[in-house]
């Protein structure tokens, strides 16, 4: 969480909390625990609880302490979904004594060396080596870019953990070993950024820097950018139709709201491969769509994809008829190998609550088998209920490096 002076509160950490699952999830009274608790506290909102399927809702932690030092404490969030119980987030401050000083710290930011290039605060990287480039994602980072950080003041200067920020900031990895936190007069500190891709696109970050100095935007914003390509296909499934159809996560939970017990639903999904890769996207799965592991449902292809071999920026669709076998909780899982590397299976589980048939309909409720066959059979499992929290952003390819 950078740093705070003491007395006075830090600024504050959004977490985030998803229900990506088809139930609702109730929330327990947030608590902290850990060394420092009385140093942290929770400001927290009029949250959605309990929390609806597909349902986000947010809290804040701050920290406040009297005393200099680093502190730490874990935040517990009590649940009833199927992740740890309670969810808990660790999070740390480090606190500095604060004195007014006669002459205040200056931060100066260059790039490459104490006296190269500086940077202003959100200057653009265009033209500068903040600019990637075009990087392959099959190769690993980039080459790192130094950043420089000066105390061009006469007191000290303190600075906060260097932490990437922006919509792609997982896609860079900052190296702040040896990075220091206080810096004399006319001294400086370093830490360096490489670009490190998971998925093509063009890619918009920037590093921010906590500091204490007050003629200065706090944090201190750095821009970076770069353009990541790859050479293989890249693969996209949409729920519906292109343009506008949501992308589904490999892994994810996709809910299709509700649906009528003993009535089919037809779910339309596309099957897209990037215009960024450079080859054909091969569906190499036989059947090229699998479905498995139906709870209370009974799911089939009923329009199959035009073709398993699919051009840069081109598609193709196929259709599932999904039919409820009782009111309550249905889901299955869909599965299509292809050759995609770094999507393969390309695997995610629909989700859906069934409301009862009306009762003019004539429908039979004969079976109340909880489980449904397809030519395919798999074991039946209940999906999981998912609880994020978003504090910390975790990559799908590679641990946290920084």
């Amino acid at each position: 969480m950078g740093v705070a002076a003491t007395g006075a509160s830090s600024p504050p950490l959004y977490v985030w909390l998803f229900n990506v699952g088809g139930s609702s999830i109730s929330l327990g009274t947030i608590a902290i625990s850990g060394a420092n608790p009385a140093d942290f506290f929770v400001d927290i909102p009029p949250l959605h609880n309990p929390l609806g399927a597909q349902q986000e809702t947010f809290f804040t932690i701050k920290c406040l302490s009297a005393t200099p030092g680093v502190k730490t404490a874990t935040i517990e969030i009590p649940h009833n979904a199927s992740s740890p119980n309670p969810f808990r987030i660790n999070v740390t401050c480090n606190v500095y004594v604060y004195t007014p000083p006669t002459s205040p710290p200056v931060i100066q930011v260059n790039l490459g060396a104490a006296n190269g290039p500086l940077i202003a605060h959100q200057s653009s990287p265009s033209g500068t080596p903040r600019d990637f480039g075009d990087w392959d994602i099959l190769n690993g980072a980039t080459a790192p870019i130094t950043i420089f950080v000066t105390n061009a003041g006469t007191g000290t200067l303190y600075i906060g953990s260097p932490q990437m920020g922006g919509t792609w900031s997982t896609e860079y990895v900052v190296n702040k070993t040896g990075t220091g936190v206080a810096v004399n007069p006319g001294q400086s500190t370093s830490f360096t950024v490489a670009f490190d891709p998971s998925s093509p696109g063009q890619k918009n970050a920037y590093v921010r820097i906590p500091h204490n100095d007050t003629t200065q935007a706090a944090p201190f914003q750095i821009p970076v950018t770069g353009n990541a390509t790859t050479t293989l296909p890249f693969m996209y499934i949409h729920l519906g139709p292109l343009p506008v159809g949501p992308v589904i996560p490999v892994g994810g939970f996709v809910n299709t709201a509700t649906a009528v017990a003993g009535q089919g639903k037809s779910l339309t999904f596309t099957v897209a491969n990037s215009n960024y890769g450079g080859g054909s996207l091969n569906l190499t799965g036989t059947p090229a769509v699998a479905i498995g592991n139906e709870v209370q449902c009974t799911a089939v292809i009923s329009t199959n994809v035009s073709t398993t071999t699919i051009s840069p920026g081109g598609s193709t669709n196929f259709v599932v008829d999904v039919t409820p076998a009782a009111p309550g909780f249905f889901s299955f899982t869909l599965s299509l190998d292809n050759n995609d590397p770094s999507h393969t299976p390309y695997s995610f589980t629909i989700t859906g609550w069934a409301t009862a048939a009306p009762a003019s309909s004539g429908g039979s409720d004969s079976s109340d088998d909880s489980s449904c066959s397809t030519s395919t059979r798999t074991n039946l499992f209940v999906p999981a209920l998912a609880l994020f929290a978003l504090a910390v952003v975790a990559r799908r390819r590679k641990a946290a490096r920084n």
